[in-house]
């Protein structure tokens, strides 16, 4: 890797190019809509607003990483809620079905990806991957698609974040990993990445390209 000194928005710092940047999905990548889906799921369920997603995270439990299995989750899911096996995929369809992928991370993605892998890291269930590539086309858009449920392993356990950064094979530390939880950036610098905290997305775009030394 060259290093590189670049002024960005007015700093000047030295830095090595990383090889690889992994984003987390949910708050992230896919950016939070309306609870329309949800909300049309809840008044046929007789449900109060709000309450799909208790029910949803009480039947998940502990996750499925050593945990409850997707078998099991989808048999409480389904005791909970009173609805037949032919209507489980539809459910399960309805958190992200107000969702949509961030513009602005899509576009700096493309054009980066030429000259750099591009991965997610995701704590989600074993249908994830299956849904996003479905639903969003996330397949197409990166290199490589990590799933906690897949691996048994979680973030922030830096174990996920090495076997990420080994899918798109980078070290972890020509990576940059970009996630809404404090506490998963903490593990992805402990795995000896770089790391950006994502609030808002022209923020780390602007983060993105600093490191990417103005990359785009």
């Amino acid at each position: 890797m060259a290093s590189r000194r670049r002024e960005w928005g007015g700093a000047v710092r030295s830095s090595s190019v990383p090889r690889a940047v992994i984003f987390d999905v949910g708050g992230v990548l896919l950016r939070r809509g309306g609870r329309a889906a949800r909300r049309a799921w809840e008044e046929r369920l007789g449900l109060a607003e709000g309450d799909l997603d208790r029910v949803q995270a009480e039947c998940i439990g502990s996750g499925w990483e050593g945990g409850r299995t997707e078998h099991e989750i989808n048999e409480r899911l389904m005791s909970a809620t009173g609805i037949r096996s032919a209507d489980l995929p539809c459910l399960l369809d309805a958190p992200d079905a107000d969702h949509h992928l961030e513009p602005a991370l899509v576009q700096f993605i493309r054009g980066i990806r030429p000259r750099c892998h591009v991965g997610v890291l995701a704590n989600a269930g074993p249908a994830s991957r299956e849904r996003w590539s479905r639903q969003f086309a996330l397949d197409q858009l990166v290199d490589a698609i990590v799933v906690s449920a897949e691996e048994g392993i979680s973030k922030p356990d830096v174990r996920i974040y090495r076997l990420a950064a080994g899918r798109l094979g980078v070290p972890p530390g020509e990576c940059v990993f970009v996630d809404d939880k404090e506490g998963n950036v903490a593990g992805a610098r402990a795995a000896g990445m770089t790391a950006v905290h994502h609030v808002a997305a022209a923020e780390t775009v602007s983060a993105l390209r600093a490191h990417f030394g103005g990359r785009r």
